[in-house]
């Protein structure tokens, strides 16, 4: 069985009313497994790495890192949460995988695991989406939308960090 890690591109989920305010944890939503992937104009796919799902809060010059489950790992992802303050964006929730990329390039998680008993782990932060930016709450905006921001985010900070990366989308709708 695959693994669905696409999203609906049209789909948009229920408006807020009012100002948004920033919320704290954001429940992850969880793959279904399916016999096939699906296909069409609607949907995307992204690359499924092994890691640790981790959600990342910036405000200012400090970042908080949680894992799926809403525990504070900001000390275990210590040289991934030092280095998210550089993306160049003052106050965002991030959603992506802590992984370690093994020598083929391909996601290691027997190694992330290894790498976090270490003082300096070589760990990288996989970012799938943006969930929230400066004041304005993404969630209601089509997936697509939402990454392009992400794109335009990880852009400006790449010159300052190669810690945390934007997760390339393999299919795209035409």
């Amino acid at each position: 069985m695959a693994r669905r890690w696409s999203a609906d591109l049209q789909r948009r989920p229920p408006s807020i009313v009012g100002r948004p305010v920033k919320p704290g944890f954001v429940e992850m939503v969880n793959p279904d497994l399916v016999t096939k992937p699906p296909s069409g104009p609607k949907w995307a796919h992204e690359i499924k790495w092994d890691g640790y799902r981790a959600q990342a809060h910036l405000k200012g010059k400090n970042a908080k890192m949680f894992t799926r489950q809403a525990n504070d790992w900001t000390g275990k992802f210590g040289p991934i949460s030092e280095a998210l303050p550089k993306l160049l964006v003052d106050n965002a929730i991030l959603d992506g995988e802590v992984v370690t990329l093994g020598k083929n390039g391909l996601s290691d998680f027997h190694g992330l695991r290894h790498q976090l008993d270490t003082m300096l782990p070589a760990i990288v932060y996989q970012v799938f989406d943006l969930l929230w930016l400066d004041g304005e709450d993404l969630r209601q905006l089509p997936f697509v939308e939402r990454k392009a921001r992400l794109r335009t985010c990880c852009a400006a900070g790449a010159r300052q960090s190669d810690m945390a990366t934007m997760s390339r989308v393999m299919a795209r709708p035409c």
